[in-house]
This record gives C-alpha cells, sequence and structure tokens, in this order.
C-alpha cells in the first residue's frame, strides 16, 4: 500500500495463494490470482522489475540475476543471506524460549538450521515481524533503491560494526565468498534489535 502510495505499480506473485488481496488501490495487481499468469511471463516480471520484495523462496533469486535489488523480508537463516545481489536482508527474530531473549548475531550464526524442528530441538522460538517492520524495511529500501534517501552516519556506521562481526565468523566465511557492494541488513531491523544483539 506504501508503494502504490508513491505511484509504484505492484504485483503480487506467487503459484498458489490461499486468498486474494484486497485493496482500493488501482496499482496494486494480484497476478497471483490472474487466469493469464505464466512460468514464462513470471520470468519476464522478474526481468522487468524495478524491484522485487520477497521472502527468499529462491525463485526471487531471478531478480538478482536480473541485477534488480531485492528486499528479503522475513527471511531465513540469517547465515544464508543472498550476499552476491544487491540486496537488503531483513530477518525473522529469533528468541530464546527458556529467557525470552533475543539471540545475538554471534548466536543466530551458530544456530543456523533449516526446518522449524531445529529450532524447536534447540531451545529457540522463531518470530515474524511485525507489520511495523516490514512496512518501515520497504520504505527503506525503497529509497534507498531511488536514491532518495542517504543512510546517517549512526546507521552507516551500525552496519559496518554488523558486518565486521558478520564477516569475521568463520561461518560466514565459508559460504560467502563473493559480496556485492549494496549487500545490506536492513537498517531500521537492526535499530530494533538492541545493543545486546551486536
Amino acid at each position: 500500500e506504501w508503494l502504490a502510495s508513491q505511484d509504484v505499480w505492484v504485483l503480487r506473485m506467487g503459484k498458489s495463494m490461499a486468498t486474494r488481496i484486497h485493496s482500493q488501490s488501482n496499482r496494486i495487481v494480484d497476478y497471483a490470482f490472474d487466469a493469464k499468469k505464466s512460468d514464462l511471463l513470471d520470468i519476464w516480471l522478474f526481468a522487468n522489475s524495478s524491484a522485487i520484495v520477497s521472502t527468499a523462496s529462491r525463485l526471487d533469486y531471478l531478480g538478482g540475476i536480473y541485477r534488480k535489488p531485492i528486499l528479503f523480508v522475513n527471511a531465513l537463516p540469517l547465515l544464508d543471506l543472498a550476499s552476491f545481489f544487491d540486496m537488503t536482508w531483513v530477518p525473522k527474530n529469533l528468541v530464546w524460549k527458556k529467557s525470552g531473549e533475543t539471540l545475538t548475531l554471534s548466536e543466530t550464526i551458530q544456530n543456523t538450521y533449516y526446518t522449524s524442528l531445529e529450532y524447536e530441538a534447540n531451545g529457540i522460538e522463531i518470530e515474524d515481524l511485525s507489520t511495523e517492520v516490514i512496512t518501515h524495511s520497504v520504505i527503506e529500501f525503497w529509497q534507498k533503491t531511488t536514491n532518495t534517501e542517504k543512510d546517517s552516519a549512526g546507521d552507516i556506521d551500525t552496519q559496518r560494526l554488523f558486518c565486521g562481526i558478520f564477516s569475521e565468523n568463520p561461518k560466514f566465511q565459508e559460504k560467502h565468498k563473493v559480496v556485492h557492494k549494496n549487500a545490506r541488513i536492513g537498517t531500521f531491523w537492526l535499530s530494533t534489535m538492541g545493543q545486546r544483539y551486536l
């Protein structure tokens, strides 16, 4: 809705969706329910979009191949962020069930799993991002993509601190041989995590 309010055309894609999008904006197209959708048109849309907002489902990597900026929201695991693309990664929050505390960055990297059962077995609860965090992340991403707003000095410092800790971890070095100059973590999301996180 925010993107549509900026006169951006938004197409919701997907192979099978449970419900339609209900919006008053004619700039929001629920392509997932369009009778004319096709696999070929899916690829064409990724190749011809201005930017992509997704959840790291892997089909969205097509956008990266076509050099389109991507915002990954509610994405896991953090260690697998698509650093080789022009992208912003905003992961789900991980919380220790026993203490209720959010995992630190180091703990998040050490506890990289690929199924919800593994997180459960290790005493970790997965929390979806709030509507507020997703909305702010979309705004931040679009402003960065369109060069309409620059990061503050504090945001740049926090981003560098995150990247320094993340890139020094041996697990990161195993997985990320190539890092795109525009690969970054969501600044607003990072600001919500508190000092303990880093």
